[in-house]
């Protein structure tokens, strides 16, 4: 037979949905007439389940909490015109606006960096 640690059961108890210490399952343990003294006490693997049963059935587990939803979302919408304008004549505009807003500047050529030779002075 396989033995269960007094830390395993407290493991098992909280995924049934009671949460309590590994003292507080030592003293349920003890209670309950097990010879125990620590969380490293081990049970056989039958005296475990009962035991996990017992306390099941004397403390009443809470509710498994609701599964969490996914905070947020995207929401996706088609580009359109934009308000007030009809959509044949939006749809020149706009794409007039568009076109030019993405033409790229034209760069300035930078002036020559040779200096500038004085002009002769007339007396």
């Amino acid at each position: 037979m396989s033995k269960k640690r007094v830390h395993e059961i407290a493991k098992e108890l909280k995924s049934h949905g009671i949460e309590l210490d590994n003292k507080e399952v030592v003293t349920e343990l003890a209670g309950l007439g097990y010879d125990v003294k620590s969380h490293s006490s081990s049970l056989d693997d039958d005296q475990a389940t009962a035991a996990v049963q017992k306390i099941l059935d004397k403390r009443k587990p809470k509710q498994a909490a609701p599964p969490v939803a996914a905070k947020g979302f995207v929401v996706r919408r088609k580009v359109g015109p934009p308000a007030g304008m009809s959509a044949p004549e939006s749809q020149d505009s706009y794409a007039q606006s568009n076109e030019q807003a993405y033409e790229p500047e034209l760069a300035q050529e930078p002036q020559s960096a040779a200096p500038m030779e004085p002009e002769p002075q007339q007396a």
